[in-house]
């Protein structure tokens, strides 16, 4: 039985579905402030709700 099958099947589905919602609601949020945010110039990333900054300085 797979993992989602053995979450299908549980009692507690109800409230697992709850949580993931509200977890892809944060992170739809999150996500939607970052674009508003960011510009072309930026090198950044948003993962799983983490800033990523990134800098590429070149020595020569």
């Amino acid at each position: 039985m797979t993992l989602i099958d053995q979450v299908f099947r549980s009692p507690q589905l109800p409230q697992i579905l709850r949580e993931l919602n509200q977890l892809c609601d944060k992170e739809q949020a999150a996500r939607k402030e970052f674009y508003e945010t960011i510009t072309e110039k930026d090198k950044a990333e948003l993962l799983m709700d983490s800033l990523f900054s990134f800098s590429c300085k070149v020595q020569v």
